[in-house]
């Protein structure tokens, strides 16, 4: 699973927003998504909720400040993306992007 650099706007613990860019060999510009704090377990993210996609953090994560953090970058054309929040390809988190629009 690629990367992407996220540089959340509050501390990445807390839910807000960030600006998330996919890490080569990924593309893509720097986007403005929102960062929400789940419990850890499988969940299902839907287009129709976020648009342009969504930084997902376990609660109780090793995350904590404001630094800017990487995460794996699930990128997906669907309109919704599985994911297994705190599981072995997202223990500390995960970006989803959707790459197709609505």
């Amino acid at each position: 699973m690629p990367d992407a650099g996220v540089v959340p706007f509050q501390n990445i613990d807390e839910d807000g927003y960030a600006s998330v860019t996919p890490l080569p060999p990924e593309t893509g510009f720097p986007c403005v998504v929102p960062v929400e704090n789940h419990a850890a377990g499988n969940m299902t993210v839907d287009q129709n909720d976020y648009p342009a996609g969504l930084v997902v953090i376990p609660q109780g994560g090793p995350h904590q400040g404001s630094a800017p953090v990487t995460l794996p970058l699930e990128s997906t054309s669907n309109k919704q993306a599985n994911i297994n929040l705190g599981g072995p390809q997202a223990p500390n988190g995960v970006v989803i992007l959707f790459t197709s629009r609505k």
